[in-house]
């Protein structure tokens, strides 16, 4: 639960306002403080109001706020420059907003946002849109967050900043919304916004759980052309089983012969441990192997012509399931076949027989 921090002593954050212009005041010097750095901030800015400078203190203002290291800092900075006569604007506004969220006040900005930009009909742009969303989202209010994130996204001068997607996307995973949280993903990669490489695990994790795996693999070629870098271990687990849990047996087996191509299964020796290494994930995973798994098994040991570890497939299929079926006796046929072993093979042929399937 996030707790506001009181606000000592600042008009920004109290019920009453007095209406602040931007004309040139006689300025009213606030309590000395015996930081330099304050201080010397605070007679720059009266430097530039007397020579007329409105814009150039706006700018040391957010200067100001954007260095501060603590939120009393940054507050300070709004009241002097109240004090001072000086408008807040769009700049010094956004600068306030960020800096709050930064600093672990969501809430206080949350109130800044409505009653001093939109109570005074200020049209917020894209940078305190942005740091709305993560004020909104920080408040757990996701709902509201991803309203003002549709404005921003359907804007003509749409920019979004990375916190912002980041925020969005982590909203909908708190919530298990993996195919919410995949549209908004497709359209933030097409505004080219760069992400981390835990937002395309937990999107690929969240999506092959909830059984959506074709938008999985639209996650993983989108992660592999924007980012340039290499699909990690658990990625490619993933991938396997959720294909698997599909059905679908071809693009689970091109999965499969790629982690071996990024050497996912090489031992000390440089030699493949292929099969031998699937059965161990599974285990660690506490999966137990399908049908279209075991026949990806079989087949991989039968490329490798090792016929006995395709027999042991077998004979454990038959003894605690699933049955094998035909595609799984065609491939030890077909290598019996191959190494010339038809006695064998036929034997083989005749044991699918007997056990009530037939070959078209």
């Amino acid at each position: 639960m996030i707790k506001r921090r009181p606000f000592h002593h600042s008009i920004y954050f109290k019920s009453k306002k007095r209406p602040i212009t931007s004309t040139c005041a006689v300025p009213l010097d606030p309590q000395p403080t015996s930081n330099d750095h304050t201080s010397l901030f605070q007679s720059r800015v009266h430097d530039l109001l007397r020579r007329g400078l409105l814009s150039s203190a706006q700018q040391a203002i957010q200067r100001f706020i954007a260095s501060s290291p603590t939120v009393p800092d940054a507050v300070f900075a709004i009241e002097f420059a109240a004090a001072s006569g000086v408008d807040l604007g769009l700049g010094i506004s956004c600068e306030i907003l960020r800096k709050l969220v930064d600093l672990g006040e969501p809430l206080s900005a949350h109130d800044f946002y409505h009653d001093h930009l939109i109570a005074r009909g200020i049209e917020p742009d894209s940078n305190i849109v942005n740091s709305m969303v993560i004020c909104l989202a920080k408040l757990g209010k996701l709902d509201d967050a991803v309203k003002l994130f549709d404005r921003l996204i359907g804007s003509e001068d749409c920019v979004l900043s990375n916190a912002a997607c980041t925020m969005i996307l982590e909203g909908f995973y708190e919530q298990d919304k993996f195919l919410e949280a995949f549209d908004y993903f497709v359209r933030i990669s097409d505004a080219n916004v760069k992400l981390g490489m835990w937002i395309y695990n937990v999107l690929i994790n969240g999506l092959c759980h909830q059984g959506y795996v074709g938008e999985a693999i639209q996650v993983f070629d989108i992660m592999c052309k924007n980012t340039g870098l290499p699909p990690t271990r658990h990625m490619f687990k993933t991938l396997f089983f959720g294909l698997c849990k599909k059905g679908w047996l071809v693009e689970a087996e091109l999965v499969f012969e790629e982690m071996e191509v990024q050497g996912f299964f090489v031992d000390k020796d440089g030699r493949f441990e292929d099969v031998k290494s699937l059965f161990e994930i599974m285990q660690n995973e506490g999966i137990v192997p399908n049908l279209e798994t075991y026949l990806i098994m079989v087949n991989e040991y039968c490329k490798q012509e090792d016929l006995a570890s395709a027999f042991g497939i077998l004979d454990q299929m038959k003894e605690m399931g699933p049955k094998p079926n035909v595609a799984i006796y065609a491939c030890i046929i077909a290598c019996l076949s191959k190494q010339r072993r038809i006695s064998e093979a036929e034997t083989v042929f005749h044991m699918m027989h007997r056990d009530g399937l037939d070959h078209d």
